[in-house]
């Protein structure tokens, strides 16, 4: 700044060459002919930002939003392709389905609501059987010993399930529904057969009264000879429940599991209350429904999702009410420690939550005495944590006629060394008296 009379000159001075955003301190000098002046005080100076251009500006808006749109389009071809490949599985897994349905019972898959007799079931009219008395009941099934008049006119023994007038709408779809399983399952040995059905008109609210008629089996239930064994022991019982006849009877029953399980039919209720004896004792799966609640006899426990047999149940069922054929060989281990124990209830008086709590710690039933070895490790494979671990009811089936054939060899090896000390002693015996006639 400079005087001019009364005017005020002010000089600007433009420094070039600066760095943006950094902070410098300058001084003012005045040199002029008169001679160098004195300094000013400091002055703080601070530049300004590098500012861009408009046009970089505008660049870099377009690429961003470039950049965003291509994100925006990248995720939703992602999301559309998602869907089709989920439509896609779900498509193959209806094929699948299908595939399955065309091999296995229709039931299985689609029980629907429907109150009518498979075609392929054996119809028989009221008159052709007869209601002897009552075997069993529960709160809304029963059944009763009966009597059929086949084909040929000779009468047959059979069981006949029905439901009782306090039956609800479900109660009686789930008889249907048994029927209906039955007749598609096919026949075998090891199972409860069905014979046919009947439908009586006019029985129940203005709906037919259904009759469904199995075979009889003359020894009852597997638990209750098992139970009568133990209690009341006899001499000469007509089945000596040897360790030979223990393999018979879990071997059928693990026969008749495996033709089920080719069946991809899940039993959900494999017990010893649900093994019936056949002539000759053979062993029979019952209970494909309704048999649930006609022989209920305490050994269902009251949950939050209802009553279930907790004492036979995997851990994956306790935990999660998952059922497969894999939870089915869990039971079948169950059910053959009740085959040696002659009866015993499992687990004792454990809780739900105490059974469930202990499982997963590791703890299982523990060796019936008299036992051999071999068994009560294949009931331990049977309760494996792991459900992938064990055997299939086919494996189980050879398994058991292993130790069938083990136990053959065992019974002859016996024989023989029995019939030959029997020899040996005979011949001891006839030498004193061979040297007495001698003497004579």
């Amino acid at each position: 700044m400079h005087n001019m009379g009364n005017c005020e000159v002010f000089y600007c001075i433009m420094l070039a060459g600066l760095e943006p955003e950094t902070s410098y301190v300058a001084r003012v000098i005045a040199i002029n002919d008169n001679g160098r002046g004195l300094e000013s005080d400091k002055i703080d100076i601070k530049t300004e930002a590098k500012q861009l251009p408009k046009w970089a500006i505008a660049v870099i808006v377009i690429v961003v939003f470039v950049f965003l749109l291509v994100i925006i389009l990248v995720f939703l071809c992602y999301r559309r392709r998602k869907k089709r490949i989920a439509a896609a599985r779900a498509e193959m897994t209806m094929k699948r389905l299908d595939k399955m349905k065309e091999s296995y019972p229709k039931s299985y898959f689609n029980l629907g609501n429907s109150f009518t007799i498979s075609e392929k079931c054996t119809v028989f009219s009221r008159e052709r059987f007869a209601l002897l008395y009552e075997v069993g009941s529960g709160e809304f099934g029963v059944v009763y010993r009966g009597q059929l008049l086949n084909d040929n006119n000779e009468f047959i023994d059979c069981a006949v399930k029905t439901y009782k007038e306090t039956a609800s709408d479900e109660d009686v779809r789930d008889l249907y529904q048994e029927l209906d399983i039955m007749v598609n399952l096919g026949r075998h040995k090891n199972l409860v057969n069905v014979i046919g059905a009947c439908e009586e008109p006019g029985k129940r609210k203005g709906r037919d009264q259904l009759y469904l008629l199995v075979e009889f089996a003359q020894h009852g239930s597997l638990i209750s000879y098992l139970k009568e064994h133990r209690e009341n022991p006899t001499e000469n019982p007509e089945f000596e429940l040897h360790y030979m006849n223990r393999l018979k009877l879990a071997h059928g029953v693990a026969r008749g599991m495996a033709f089920l399980a080719s069946k991809r039919c899940v039993h959900r209720d494999l017990a010893a209350r649900n093994v019936l004896l056949g002539d000759r004792f053979v062993a029979k799966v019952a209970d494909f429904g309704l048999s649930r609640d006609i022989y209920e006899t305490g050994e269902y426990e009251k949950t939050t999702s209802g009553k279930l047999p907790v004492k036979w149940m995997a851990i994956e069922s306790l935990e999660q009410r998952k059922f497969s054929l894999e939870t089915d060989v869990w039971s079948f281990g169950v059910l053959l420690w009740e085959i040696e124990t002659k009866g015993l209830m499992p687990h004792g008086a454990l809780s739900f939550k105490d059974l469930v709590h202990k499982q997963k710690e590791g703890y299982r039933l523990e060796q019936p005495a008299g036992t051999p070895d071999k068994l009560y490790r294949l009931m331990g494979i049977c309760w494996s944590a792991d459900p992938k671990k064990r055997p299939t009811f086919s494996q189980l089936c050879k398994l058991l006629d292993v130790l069938k054939t083990e136990q053959k060899q065992e019974e002859h090896r016996l024989s023989s060394a029995n019939s030959l000390t029997k020899k040996t002693v005979g011949l001891k015996l006839e030498s004193p008296g061979e040297s007495f006639n001698s003497a004579m």
